[in-house]
C-alpha cells in the first residue's frame, strides 16, 4: 500500500495492490449436433470457452439439444419445475403447439413476437 499527497488542498492518493490468484478450469467439450442437424453442420465444430464451468457446460448442452429436449431437461430438474418457459418459434401450427406443450413449455409464441403478449406472460 502506498499513500501520496502533494499538499492538503489537493487531497490524498491511496493505492492498494492485492495479489490475485486466478485458477481457470480446463473444460474440453465436443458438441455433437443432433442427427437432423448433422448434414447442415457437417465438418463444423463449436468451441465453447467460458471462465465459468457451469456456464460453459450449460451452453454446450443447449447447443447440442433442440428446444423441446432442452425444456424437458430443465423440467426434470428440481429448480426447473416451476420455471416459466416460453417457446418463441417461427412454427405456429396446432401440431407445433402440441409438441411444445408436451415438452413442458408454459406458452407458445410465434415470431415475430408480440411484445405486449410477451410482457403479459412474463410479468403477470
Amino acid at each position: 500500500m502506498t499513500a501520496h499527497s502533494q499538499d492538503l488542498a489537493r487531497g490524498r492518493e491511496l493505492t492498494l495492490r492485492l495479489p490475485i490468484e486466478i485458477e481457470l478450469p480446463r473444460i474440453e467439450t465436443f458438441v455433437q449436433p443432433p442427427d437432423a442437424a448433422r448434414s447442415k453442420s457437417a465438418g463444423r465444430r463449436i468451441l465453447v470457452v467460458d471462465d465459468n464451468r457451469d456456464s460453459a457446460t450449460t451452453l454446450a448442452l443447449l447447443l447440442k439439444m433442440n428446444g423441446h429436449d432442452t425444456c424437458r431437461a430443465i423440467r426434470q430438474q428440481p429448480w426447473g419445475k416451476d420455471m416459466l418457459i416460453i417457446a418463441l418459434t417461427g412454427w405456429g401450427q396446432e401440431e407445433d403447439r402440441r409438441k411444445t406443450a408436451q415438452a413442458g413449455f408454459d406458452n407458445h409464441l410465434v415470431k415475430p413476437v408480440d411484445h405486449v403478449a410477451l410482457n403479459k406472460l412474463i410479468f403477470s
